[in-house]
C-alpha cells in the first residue's frame, strides 16, 4: 500500500506553525533514514554564507515576526506573511522527501 504524507500543516495558524516546525526538526533529526534532507534543519557549523538557509533559521524568522506583528500594523503583518512563505516551502520540501522513503513503511512515517 503507499502512503502519503499530510500537507494540512499549510492551514495552521501561525503559532501552531512555529510549534509543528520544531516538531519536525527534532523528529527528522533524529532519525537516520533522513540524515540528508533537501532543505537543512539546522544551520551549518561552522556558518556558511553559500549554504542554502536552514529550516531552524526560517522558523526563527517567522516566528519574529509573528511577535513583531502582534502590535498590529500592515507592514508588520505583511512581513509576517512574507516569512510565512519560505518556511511553508521548506516544509513542502521535506514532506515529499519523507514522502519518498516512507511511501511503503507506514511505521517510519
Amino acid at each position: 500500500m503507499k502512503y502519503t504524507v499530510s500537507l494540512s500543516y499549510n492551514s495552521l495558524p501561525d503559532p501552531d506553525l512555529v510549534t509543528f516546525t520544531g516538531t519536525v526538526i527534532t523528529n527528522m533529526g533524529a532519525l537516520p533514514e533522513f540524515k540528508d534532507p533537501p532543505v537543512p534543519l539546522t544551520p551549518p557549523v561552522p556558518p556558511d554564507p553559500d549554504a542554502p538557509t536552514d529550516v531552524t533559521t526560517l522558523q526563527t524568522t517567522f516566528a519574529n515576526a509573528i511577535e513583531a506583528a502582534a502590535g498590529g500594523g500592515l507592514a508588520l503583518t505583511a512581513a509576517k506573511n512574507a516569512a510565512r512563505v519560505p518556511l511553508l516551502a521548506a516544509l513542502d520540501q521535506l514532506a515529499f522527501f519523507v514522502q519518498g522513503i516512507c511511501r511503503y513503511n507506514l511505521p517510519l512515517l
